[in-house]
């Protein structure tokens, strides 16, 4: 679980931009047996349609009340996992207080959500310089396969809650980069007519009234 001070920490995160190693678990790797998940919050841009460049400050502030005003949350986060040896995980986490001892597996609360060592550490003391997380979103298998059709660099195929996205047919796929704070996700607008959050909406209440249909009394 997170401390106040933590908790605090990431909303400044989440508000600025900035990336942030957010927790840490054992994976079965033997050269390199520590993942560390990286944090970033960021915005959406369309690929392909023009936009208005307001300025990050103003652009973030601007984000920044909306989602006061709304209660929805425009940032999107991206998440970026890095395998550590041991050393390597006590040389750069060992000055904020976690070592590669205190780092076990992983496990899942109540609601389903992952759970790792808590880190908090931001981008800035890891890699000396400040940095922020981006999606790509592409169609273009050439830059998504290797030679033997394997995926490659990263890339995955887009999905939301199993369901594979799509444009004018063709697989949609998506990478997260680190690239400087304030870097718009690129992302590609879907065959789908509904946005995420719709899509979830959807599906939960199709499970709902499944759940309802097996329930009902059969009539007599």
């Amino acid at each position: 679980m997170n401390t106040q001070d933590q908790l605090k920490k990431i909303e400044e995160f989440k508000s600025n931009g900035i990336a942030f190693a957010s927790m840490a678990w054992r994976n079965k790797g033997e050269v390199k047996p520590i993942t560390v998940m990286l944090d970033g919050y960021t915005t959406d841009e369309i690929v392909g349609v023009g936009t208005v460049n307001l300025g990050q400050s103003a652009d973030s502030f601007h984000m920044k009340m909306m989602s006061k005003f709304t209660g929805i949350n425009y940032a999107k986060r991206n998440t970026l996992l890095v395998n550590f040896t041991e050393q390597q995980f006590d040389d750069t986490f060992a000055p904020f207080g976690v070592t590669h001892d205190m780092v076990d597996y992983g496990t899942r609360n109540s609601e389903g959500k992952f759970i790792g060592t808590p880190l908090v550490v931001s981008s800035a003391d890891i890699f000396e310089t400040v940095i922020g997380l981006h999606s790509i979103d592409t169609t273009d298998e050439n830059l998504v396969f290797d030679e033997n059709n394997e995926l490659r660099n990263g890339w995955q195929v887009k999905a939301v809650n199993g369901i594979e996205l799509t444009k004018d047919g063709d697989q949609i796929y998506r990478r997260v980069m680190i690239a400087p704070v304030g870097t718009k996700n690129q992302r590609i607008a879907q065959d789908q007519a509904f946005s995420q959050r719709d899509l979830t909406t959807v599906l939960e209440n199709a499970k709902n009234a499944e759940a309802t249909r097996q329930e009902a009394p059969a009539l007599v």
